[in-house]
């Protein structure tokens, strides 16, 4: 029953939000690792020391293009 960190509140009752969010991932990232580091990192921040209300969420995954072996001799 977590709630996606998008939602996270601070104490202005601030939800962090989608569009803060897709901010967030658009910074620099060198890996998954350092994506996810960097996403709680700033929730933490926004939230100003005001502890999680429920459990949070956040799941990363890397993508990797599939070769096209149709091409391959």
């Amino acid at each position: 029953d977590a709630l996606p960190i998008s939602e996270s509140r601070n104490a202005a009752g601030e939800d962090f939000g989608d569009e803060r969010f897709d901010g967030v991932l658009r910074g620099p990232a060198g890996s998954a690792t350092a994506l996810r580091d960097h996403v709680v990192s700033s929730v933490r921040v926004f939230r100003g020391g005001q502890p999680a209300g429920d459990d949070e969420t956040c799941l990363v995954a890397v993508v990797k293009p599939v070769q096209d072996t149709t091409q391959m001799q």
